[in-house]
């Protein structure tokens, strides 16, 4: 097997042709890192609470094997909202 590194003919077809070498980047997605912070302990358990799944489903999530359930972003999107919220008196 070889090693796609530099080819960016098999890059691009490998995410579906929408890579334009020399002006998009790869980047890490970020989903992980950021159900982290937001759920420190049992990240995986709370997130396959909120979606209803299994715990191996959300761990996947958690790894980016597959995309998660949007009902996961939108509670995520939910807590960091009600975070920035200023308290009223």
């Amino acid at each position: 097997m070889r090693a796609p590194f530099g080819n960016s003919e098999f890059v691009a077809n490998e995410i579906g042709g929408r890579f334009r070498p020399g002006e998009d980047e790869i980047v890490r997605p970020l989903f992980g890192p950021v159900c982290k912070v937001i759920w420190p302990v049992n990240t995986d358990a709370e997130i396959a609470a909120i979606a209803g799944c299994d715990v191996r489903t959300a761990r996947r999530w958690l790894a980016h094997e597959s995309d998660a359930d949007p009902i996961v972003y939108v509670e995520m999107q939910r807590i960091i909202i009600r975070s920035r919220r200023p308290v009223r008196k």
